[in-house]
């Protein structure tokens, strides 16, 4: 598991793909390395096999980490709408959690659902005010939203 981990970093893809094959033939049971194997098989092109394991997961029932990783996997396949469910159960959960926040304000800027995206990325500001790059995405977003005047704002607060 951890060869295929190590072979996922570096870009490795299809070798990593045959360790993952290799464990689940022995363990078929453990799901966060069907995620993980999913993963690789998307990042390595192999989009409809990528599918075919990731659709054999049943995501209602998945720990954390492991929803966290399914939510990933659904954004790069561009199933925001999917992604935004798990992420938000995980909210649920913790919602402390500044980085799965930050992954759902991202999505939601990229799927131009900017007033939701602007509020988690609020959220997020609330706890961490001093952060220059979330305040400069959070800027990004509300030019995005057409709000230049408060992106402005926003920018200047980001300047030495």
């Amino acid at each position: 598991w951890e060869l295929a981990r190590c072979l996922v970093n570096l870009k490795r893809y299809d070798e990593a793909a045959a360790d993952y094959r290799r464990l689940l033939k022995e363990k078929p049971d453990l799901t966060l390395a069907k995620l993980e194997f999913a993963q690789a098989l998307f990042w390595g092109g192999s989009v409809e096999e990528s599918e075919k394991v990731f659709s054999e997961i049943d995501i209602a029932h998945l720990e954390r980490e492991q929803r966290n990783i399914a939510a990933d996997l659904l954004v790069a396949q561009k199933k925001y709408e999917d992604a935004a469910r798990l992420y938000r159960k995980t909210l649920e959960e913790q919602p402390d959690d500044h980085k799965t926040r930050l992954k759902l304000a991202e999505m939601l800027s990229w799927d131009k659902k900017y007033e939701e995206s602007l509020s988690e990325y609020r959220r997020i500001l609330n706890a961490l005010p001093d952060d220059i790059q979330i305040r400069r995405k959070y800027a990004t977003t509300l030019i995005w939203a057409g709000k230049h005047e408060e992106a402005a704002a926003e920018l200047r607060k980001t300047l030495p």
